[in-house]
């Protein structure tokens, strides 16, 4: 007899949530990191890049580090970046412990955009 999927998915989803929930209680960090980029173009022909990596420790001393940093383009290029990497060590032991952030979306940089446009007025000639 075969075990329905419904039930397989509900047995993963409660494991993880019970893997969590003790690596939530445990005194070891536990790091969420977070990278975002975002572009903004320059009256000089060159395009800005503000890059922030947030890093939360879900461990038992909560806390928040972030690191920014800004890049200016003047070369027309597809820019795909990687996760960042944390090392970082867990009092007590030796060994040195990585995390990864999430990754970043294709950054487009000076490609022809479409400007969006923040308002809009619609006038009507039948509401004279």
């Amino acid at each position: 007899m075969a075990i329905p999927m419904k039930l397989l998915m509900i047995f993963a989803l409660s494991s993880l949530f019970i893997i969590s929930a003790a690596f939530a209680i445990s005194d070891s960090p536990f790091i969420v990191a977070h990278k975002k980029a975002t572009l903004t173009k320059l009256d000089s022909g060159a395009e800005h890049a503000s890059v922030s990596i947030d890093i939360y420790n879900r461990g038992s001393a909560g806390s928040l580090v972030s690191h920014s940093f800004e890049l200016v383009s003047r070369v027309k290029a597809m820019y795909y970046g990687t996760p960042a990497v944390i090392t970082f060590r867990i009092p007590m032991k030796s060994k040195l412990q990585d995390a990864y952030s999430t990754p970043i979306l294709p950054l487009d940089i000076l490609a022809d955009r479409i400007p969006a446009k923040k308002l809009e007025l619609v006038t009507s000639s039948s509401s004279m």
